[in-house]
């Protein structure tokens, strides 16, 4: 699984899609680590999960983070028929959900969340 995370974080050093090359810094810098194996879930449950989330942050008066799911939720509906693997990583000062469609490993979106997921869910 190591060399699936090394992988992961070369493919997306240069990523321009928000969070992702942080994350990949993070991955290379060992601020970070995988939780778990990543999943493989069919792209548009993601979509509808995430537009959901959307919806209740944008009610929550939570219009960055709505924004971040509505966009996620959209580029996994354009990928509908597809597989999304979730990478979960856990660090000290961030930990991040990364969207990644398959087979042609793109990531569409990666979710920041502050603190670690150990102590407890931070404030995306």
């Amino acid at each position: 699984m190591e060399s699936d995370v090394s992988n992961f974080a070369a493919r997306n050093i240069k990523s321009t899609v928000l969070h992702v090359s942080e994350l990949a810094h993070a991955i290379q810098a060992e601020e970070v680590a995988l939780i778990g194996t990543p999943s493989l879930v069919p792209a548009e449950n993601v979509a509808d999960i995430y537009f959901v989330r959307s919806s209740i942050a944008q009610r929550q008066g939570r219009t960055d983070i709505s924004a971040q799911f509505e966009s996620l939720a959209a580029q996994c509906k354009a990928n509908a028929g597809l597989d999304c693997k979730l990478w979960v990583f856990d660090g000290s000062a961030f930990s991040y959900a990364a969207f990644e469609i398959h087979p042609s490993n793109t990531v569409v979106g990666c979710i920041r969340f502050d603190g670690s997921f150990a102590s407890g869910l931070g404030d995306a």
